[in-house]
């Protein structure tokens, strides 16, 4: 009995101490209401309505695609709340990367200045245009230990660190994808000032300082007792562009250097016609044409990521390992060359079995993108797909 009292009281303590997202607030740049009340059916038309109408914690903000600039839709401070601020929608997978905070060069995205933890977290959102005046550009973290992942922060500038930038912070910064930010003095994509800061399955490509005479790292610069681990990124110049100044940065296993291959990214075209996914000759998605398509090149980004990611939610072929990048870990993930794994082996245990057909019949007749069980990947699951499951029945990784 007094076994029981205890795990009875542990099992509450644990569930009492823990943060569990239970509310949703719903935000659409093109909700008929202004400011709406946060419902599926009246969102609010302003992102900082969201995060205000938010509890201290256990929340989400749930973006809807669509272009967000104005007062509202800037600036954004979660208030130090435990609170998850998302373009992804696990309903939909093609929204990632549609949700656009465009500052006009009015201000910065994020504003995270309120001693938020790890459990506020910003993720699937592109933010570009932010100029926020002095350091972050795109966003500003100071005294706060946020996690931001699946973001792409592009074409923002500040006097230090043009994308992101970090003082007094213990951060991370996970599957991003950080081009074409610029700064006066330090730190182009990302800046790094009395700070801890994990940065992993990153991209950061094509940041550069304004001053030709300074060498503080374009892409990455830490300075004044500050430490950053940096691993599976994609790095452009690798440690030759980055700077520590009385700082420790540490450059660990996995870090690449090479042209990541973009989709489409051209500094000389409007900032609306880049695609980050990455190209591949085994499938990329196209988010226009709502289909996979196959390219000429594959980027070396595919697989590239850290072996202890959860990658399971990309779509086969997949390498069973995450890709580098803000798509890296999600539906949209470009297709791998490796054929480790199988189409029909939807719970990753290695086997096509009766709990992989249970995982099929789950979704039967469903029409949505981007699902596992769509094995034809047309949208629908159907016979089609059951009879591409039953050509791989009792398959077994060898």
């Amino acid at each position: 009995m007094k076994t029981a009292k205890l795990l009875f009281f542990v099992f509450v303590i644990l569930i009492t101490t823990s943060v569990t997202y239970t509310g949703i607030h719903y935000v659409d740049a093109n909700s008929p209401n202004d400011p709406g009340n946060g419902t599926v059916s009246d969102p609010f038309r302003r992102i900082q309505h969201g995060i205000d109408a938010a509890a201290p914690s256990g929340d989400i903000v749930q973006i809807r695609p669509g272009l967000y600039s104005g007062p509202g839709n800037r600036d954004l401070n979660p208030g130090g709340k435990a609170v998850i601020i998302r373009g992804i929608d696990p309903d939909d997978p093609t929204t990632v990367g549609t949700v656009i905070i465009d500052p006009n060069f009015n201000g910065s995205g994020f504003e995270i200045i309120s001693g938020e933890t790890s459990d506020c977290i910003i993720e699937g959102l592109t933010i570009r245009n932010a100029d926020s005046g002095y350091w972050g550009g795109a966003v500003i973290c100071e005294s706060a230990s946020p996690t931001i992942r699946n973001c792409i922060i592009v074409n923002s500038k500040g006097r230090y660190g043009g994308g992101i930038g970090y003082y007094q912070s213990d951060a991370l910064l996970l599957n991003c994808t950080i081009v074409n930010n610029h700064c006066d003095f330090s730190g182009g994509g990302i800046f790094i000032d009395n700070s801890n800061v994990t940065i992993r399955n990153c991209i950061i490509w094509q940041n550069r300082l304004d001053d030709p005479e300074n060498s503080n790292g374009p892409q990455i610069a830490l300075e004044y007792h500050s430490n950053a681990s940096v691993s599976y990124c994609n790095t452009e110049d690798g440690l030759l562009g980055t700077s520590a100044i009385e700082s420790t940065l540490s450059w660990l296993q996995g870090n690449i250097d090479n042209e990541p291959k973009f989709a489409s990214f051209d500094t000389d075209a409007e900032p609306d016609t880049w695609d980050f996914r990455l190209q591949s000759q085994f499938g990329r998605w196209d988010n226009n044409t709502t289909q996979w398509i196959t390219e000429a090149d594959t980027s070396q980004c595919i697989d590239a990521g850290d072996p202890n990611s959860n990658w399971t939610e990309e779509l086969w072929p997949h390498g069973g390992k995450i890709n580098i990048g803000a798509y890296g870990g999600t539906p949209q993930a470009s297709m791998s060359a490796s054929q480790l794994g199988n189409i029909a082996d939807l719970d990753h245990n290695d086997t096509v079995s009766t709990s992989d057909f249970a995982i099929l019949a789950e979704s039967w007749l469903t029409q949505r993108l981007l699902l596992p069980q769509d094995l034809d990947r047309n949208g629908w699951i159907n016979l089609a797909d059951l009879a591409l499951f039953a050509k791989n029945w009792l398959w077994r990784q060898q």
